[in-house]
Parts: C-alpha cells; sequence; structure tokens
C-alpha cells in the first residue's frame, strides 16, 4: 500500500495534496495523479494558467475556448463529487503553485506529464 511505502513520509497523507491539472489534460478517468493523490486526507484540484510560459506553441483561439469549456466540466464533475476546481493565473505557474501550497498547508502535489510537443 501506499501508505507504506518508504517514499511517503510519516504523517505526509494527513496533510492536504494539490492535485494539478495542465493544458493538455483535465481529465478525471484513467488518471494516475488522481489515484495518487486520493490517499491523502484532503485532495485541492488545481489548475494554474499562465499565458506568458504557453509560448510558441500556446493555448490561444479556438484552442481556448475548448480548454475553457474543458475546465468548466472538469469543475462540474468534482462539485458532483464534493469538491471544486481551483483556477488561478499567474506569471510564473510555479511560483503561482508555490504561494498555493504555502495557503493551504499542502504537503505533496501529484500531476501527470504532458506527453505533447508544447512540453518537450
Amino acid at each position: 500500500s501506499l501508505s507504506s511505502s518508504p517514499l511517503v513520509q510519516s504523517g505526509a497523507l494527513q496533510r492536504p495534496a494539490v492535485l494539478l491539472f495542465g493544458s493538455h489534460d483535465v481529465r478525471l478517468h484513467d488518471n494516475v495523479a488522481l489515484q495518487l493523490a486520493s490517499f491523502h486526507s484532503i485532495v485541492i484540484p488545481v489548475f494554474i494558467w499562465s499565458r506568458k510560459e504557453q509560448g510558441k506553441w500556446g493555448v490561444r483561439g479556438a484552442t481556448e475556448v475548448i480548454l475553457k469549456d474543458a475546465l468548466r466540466h472538469l469543475h462540474s464533475k468534482l462539485v458532483g463529487h464534493g469538491s471544486r476546481l481551483i483556477c488561478r493565473e499567474a506569471e510564473d505557474s510555479s511560483e503561482g503553485l508555490k504561494q498555493l501550497c504555502v495557503e493551504m498547508c499542502v504537503g505533496t502535489v501529484y500531476l501527470n506529464k504532458e506527453h505533447v510537443t508544447e512540453s518537450r
């Protein structure tokens, strides 16, 4: 079991965990990061948007509309499970994530690696 893994510090599962969604992966089904985060007492679903970090292949135009629709759908599914999606905008997504983790006393962050050209 995960709770007895040497990779998980004692008491870590009692602290909230962030489940970080990326711009190309906002699914709940078949989500390894969600499966791992679910061992924690509290899971905080988060999406952090940084237009500056989108770069050359960034989410723009019609793709941005599709992403916003997917985020609304994800939020709706989370509400159905008694949770909600926290969306934040930041110049630097790493700093935005760090600030959120401090605010919410988060001990662990889970995310799925994006397997798209833009993330390489």
